[in-house]
């Protein structure tokens, strides 16, 4: 045993010398700046490359793994490896004893039961995120058209058609509407997860009551990000791909749920979340490549024909002038997020702001690509060929994941990015964690009682931390409680100078056909009830100076009598404290359109920290 421990040590001592060597070379990687379209962001103003972050990353993550792999190979005295054979998928994937389906059953009601007895709680509008969602709903109700209306950042559901969705749900055209149905989505996703879950850990060569907490134990960690927000809707589509990858590598069928899911997926994800679109699309190509190497050509077939009919239905449904505007929109949205949104990752092993952070998320991504390598070329036989096949591709979109934290690298955004990879290195812990109990005989004397009494005291536990104490009561009152909610109106979620300046717009507007907002704060349009006077509601990342320009001439055509500048959001993109002698603010962001207004409008009355303008 102590031999065994002693060469798994020296497997690891090279990758721990190459992961000294590459963070030394963390800040030493650098590209020239470019920026011809003059987007300004804090990449601009640090003249830093947009490739420095993304270059650094893939050599921090690969140079150790390819290390580990070449340690493996030295230590097993392999010459050579044929690739190929390692990805030649079994038709039958027979494994052990299945967990009961009752815990999804369960996993649901439980779900269920949260949305029922949860309390609506009356805080704050956020004017900022609220306001990019209300204001595309709004948009859309009042132009009746998307792309070419408003300027979608995000994807056409999170800043359109779910606002519309929770306004016919309900009857009702309010916040609190808005939230309720939000709320109602985490839990979807919620569900889906736990779902992926009870098929992921399915898998593991473990006894039922094993796999039974390891299930539990994941799913609580999930729940747990989700209620911390690293998790949320934007995610559905990326878990129900694995839930019908799953699937999909255990069969050879042709025209089965899964291929035709799978099919429609990257263009329902791109109208879902654009960068999780992106993410889903990434995932495709080794899918494909994969499919190809087990001659599985009607599946390829049956998968690429479907993703090409979604996009051509997308063209028949909308029209060519739409469907062109959500071209352009995307690509453009894409190829500037990097340098609207940028912020400079923290250098691994520094004293940089969300540095520890950072740096455990890249060891994690390292050490879980070390237990995949030492699955796939390892002697042991933990995981049946296909679930190998399924970890690489978990393991692959965890790392592409990671682009939410390596663009926008604040605190939350990094921890958001890693959320895959946490939920990936805990499957593995938990997996040889109770392997190990399992083989050592520990559990031997746990008979299927003990076990149900665990999982009980575990529901007990769960229950009472995460529902409020009056349960049964909010349940009893739901339909009461949720009309009265989505009834509440809209001005008991500003303050008292938010609702004197919405007030004092909607008198200076009343006769006015649209409103313009140049601040952060898209949402006080929507209690103006106008739409936007430019096809840009939400001006954070309208970026470039081809979209200012655009501004400007729309501005021109409908020559607003008052614009609205300033604010409390003045500093939403900040580097959160790594440079305080940064605030970009919008007219910082977009100096074209300063000068426009500045050239054509003057102060007509302060309120608060906004500035009303009127045109000159």
């Amino acid at each position: 045993m102590l031999n065994n421990l002693l060469k798994k040590i020296f497997l690891l001592i090279p990758t721990f010398f190459s992961i000294f060597f590459v963070s030394i070379f963390w800040e030493k990687i650098k590209f020239t700046f470019d920026n011809p379209s003059e987007v300004v962001g804090y990449y601009s103003l640090l003249q830093h490359s947009y490739l420095n972050d993304n270059i650094r990353f893939f050599f921090f993550i690969s140079v150790p793994l390819i290390t580990f792999l070449f340690t493996v190979f030295l230590f097993q005295k392999k010459t050579s490896i044929n690739l190929k054979e390692k990805f030649l998928l079994v038709n039958k994937n027979n494994s052990d004893k299945q967990m009961s389906s009752f815990f999804i059953f369960f996993s649901f009601f439980i779900i269920l039961l949260y949305f029922f007895s949860y309390d609506f709680k009356l805080y704050p509008v956020d004017l900022f995120h609220d306001g990019q969602s209300l204001m595309g709903g709004l948009n859309y109700e009042l132009k009746n058209k998307l792309w070419s209306g408003s300027y979608i950042i995000t994807g056409l559901f999170v800043d359109v058609l779910n606002v519309k969705i929770a306004w016919a749900i309900s009857n009702v055209k309010s916040i609190g509407s808005f939230r309720v149905y939000t709320f109602l989505l985490t839990q979807i996703a919620t569900f889906i997860i736990f779902l992926f879950l009870f098929l992921f850990v399915n898998k593991l060569k473990l006894e039922k009551n094993l796999k039974t907490l390891s299930f539990l134990f994941l799913s609580f960690i999930s729940f747990y990000l989700v209620q911390k927000l690293s998790l949320g809707f934007r995610e559905i589509p990326i878990f129900l791909f694995l839930i019908f990858l799953i699937k999909l590598l255990d069969t050879k069928k042709t025209f089965t749920i899964s291929t035709i899911i799978i099919g429609f997926l990257p263009l329902i994800g791109f109208l879902w979340s654009i960068d999780r679109g992106i993410f889903l699309i990434a995932a495709y190509f080794p899918l494909l490549i994969l499919l190809f190497l087990n001659k599985r050509f009607k599946q390829l077939l049956c998968i690429s024909v479907v993703i090409l009919s979604s996009f051509i239905f997308l063209f028949l449904f909308f029209g060519p002038v739409e469907f062109s505007s959500f071209a352009a929109t995307s690509i453009d949205v894409l190829k500037f997020a990097d340098l609207s949104n940028g912020l400079v990752h923290p250098t691994p092993f520094s004293d940089n702001l969300d540095s520890s952070r950072a740096t455990k998320n890249l060891l994690i991504m390292i050490l879980n690509g070390c237990i995949i390598i030492s699955i796939f070329f390892g002697k042991k036989n933990n995981f049946n060929t296909n679930h190998k096949i399924f970890l690489t591709f978990f393991y692959l979109l965890s790392i592409i994941f990671y682009k939410i934290g390596l663009t926008r690298s604040d605190g939350a955004h990094i921890k958001s990015g890693a959320c895959l990879s946490l939920i990936l290195f805990a499957y593995f812990m938990f997996f040889y964690f109770f392997k190990f109990l399992q083989n050592k005989k520990f559990l031997s004397k746990i008979t299927d009682n003990h076990y149900k009494i665990i999982i009980s005291l575990f529901f007990i536990i769960f229950l009472s931390k995460n529902f409020p104490s009056n349960t049964y009561e909010n349940i009893l009152n739901f339909k009461s409680r949720y009309k009265h909610y989505v009834e509440i109106n809209d001005y008991r979620y500003l303050n008292k100078v938010e609702i004197v300046l919405v007030n004092k717009l909607k008198f200076l507007t009343k006769n006015e056909s649209c409103f313009q907002v140049f601040t952060y704060e898209s949402a006080i349009s929507y209690f103006l009830n106008k739409k936007s006077c430019t096809i840009f509601p939400h001006i954070m990342n309208l970026g470039s100076k081809k979209n200012q320009l655009l501004f400007i001439d729309q501005m021109d055509q409908k020559k607003p009598k008052f614009i609205l500048t300033e604010g409390t959001y003045q500093n939403i993109g900040n580097m959160k404290g790594r440079y305080d002698i940064f605030e970009l603010t919008p007219k910082d962001r977009f100096p074209y359109i300063n000068d426009y207004i500045e050239k054509n409008y003057k102060l007509y009355e302060n309120i608060g920290a906004w500035k009303i303008l009127i045109l000159i």
